[in-house]
C-alpha cells in the first residue's frame, strides 16, 4: 500500500471516527455532548494537521460530515444550538492556533478547558433559560383548593407575607422524583426560618391508587407533601408540564416559575439566589 493511500485511509478512519463519537456523544446528554464535541473536533483537526496535510480546508473537511448531519437537525428541533456553534468555533480557533504554530498540544488544551467550563457553567445556565417561563405571574394559588396529607383544607392566603417555593409534581414524572433530593436539601436550608416554606404539591393522576403511590414516593423526604384537591383545581393554573417550580414573594405575586435549579454553578433561574433576593425586599 502506497503512502498515499495510507494517508487516505487515515483521513477517512479520522473523519468516520470523530462524526460517530460527536453523534453518540448525544446518547448521553446534552452537556456532555456540548464537551465532547469541540474536544473531539480539537482532536481531530490536530491529528490531521500535524500528521497528514496543513491545507487548511482539508483540515476542516475532517470534521464537517458531523455538521453537515447535526446543524440542520438542531434548527428543525430548535434545542441544541450550543452544541455546534461552540463546536464549530472550538474548530476554528484550533486551525488558526495550528496556523500560528502553537504547538497542537497546547492548543488541545486551550479547547480542552474551554469545553469543560462551558460543560459545567454554561450549559447547565442555557437550559434552565429555556426552562424559564416568561410571565410567571400567571401562576396564582390563593383560590384553589389544596389539601394536606390529612385530606385538611389548605388556604395559600394564610402564607402571604412568606416567601413560598412550590414544587409542582405528579407520579409520574420520573424527573420530578429526581428532583426530590434537591428539594429535601432546599427545605432543609430554610425550614428554621418561618417566613420561608419549601414544599411539593401533587396533581392527582386519574388512576386506581395514585395517592397511595404518591405517598410511598415522597415518604423517604422530609418537607411538606400537598395535594390539589382534584385534577380540576389543577387545572385552573393551565400547567403546560411539570416539574414546576413557582416561587412567590410576600405579596404572593409569582416571581418564578421554571424548573429547580440550586448548584453554584447555574446563575439563570437558581432558587436559592432568587430567595436570597427576596428576602432583601421590603
Amino acid at each position: 500500500m502506497t503512502v498515499q493511500k495510507k494517508q487516505q485511509l487515515l483521513f477517512s478512519g479520522l473523519v468516520f471516527i470523530h462524526t460517530m463519537v460527536c453523534i453518540l456523544a448525544g446518547a448521553i446528554n446534552w452537556f456532555n455532548q456540548f464537551m465532547i464535541v469541540p474536544i473531539a473536533g480539537a482532536f481531530t483537526i490536530s491529528i490531521v494537521y500535524t500528521k497528514l496535510t496543513k491545507k487548511w480546508y482539508w483540515v476542516a473537511s475532517a470534521v464537517i460530515p458531523f455538521y453537515l448531519v447535526f446543524v440542520p437537525f438542531s434548527i428543525q428541533y430548535g434545542s441544541s444550538y450550543p452544541i455546534w456553534i461552540v463546536g464549530l468555533l472550538c474548530c476554528t480557533l484550533t486551525i488558526l492556533l495550528l496556523r500560528m504554530r502553537y504547538r497542537s498540544v497546547s492548543v488541545v488544551g486551550i479547547v480542552v478547558a474551554i469545553a469543560i467550563l462551558g460543560r459545567f457553567f454554561f450549559m447547565p445556565s442555557y437550559f434552565a433559560f429555556l426552562d424559564t417561563e416568561k410571565n410567571p405571574e400567571k401562576y396564582q394559588l390563593e383560590n384553589v383548593n389544596i389539601k394536606d396529607s390529612a385530606d385538611k383544607n389548605i388556604s395559600f392566603a394564610e402564607l402571604r407575607g412568606k416567601i413560598i417555593l412550590v414544587d409542582i409534581w405528579n407520579s409520574g414524572c420520573g424527573i420530578c422524583i429526581e428532583k426530590f433530593p434537591e428539594l429535601q436539601k432546599l427545605y432543609e436550608k430554610y425550614k428554621a426560618d418561618s417566613n420561608i416554606k419549601v414544599l411539593a404539591l401533587d396533581i392527582p393522576i386519574d388512576r386506581p391508587g395514585d395517592r397511595e403511590l404518591v405517598q410511598k414516593q415522597a415518604a423517604p423526604y422530609s418537607f411538606p407533601k400537598l395535594f390539589f384537591a382534584n385534577k380540576n383545581e389543577a387545572d385552573k393554573l393551565y400547567i403546560n408540564g411539570v416539574p414546576l417550580i413557582l416561587i412567590f414573594d410576600r405579596n404572593m405575586k409569582c416571581r418564578y416559575a421554571g424548573g429547580l435549579n440550586t448548584g453554584m454553578n447555574i446563575f439563570i433561574g437558581n432558587a436559592e439566589r432568587i430567595i436570597e433576593n427576596l428576602k432583601q425586599e421590603p
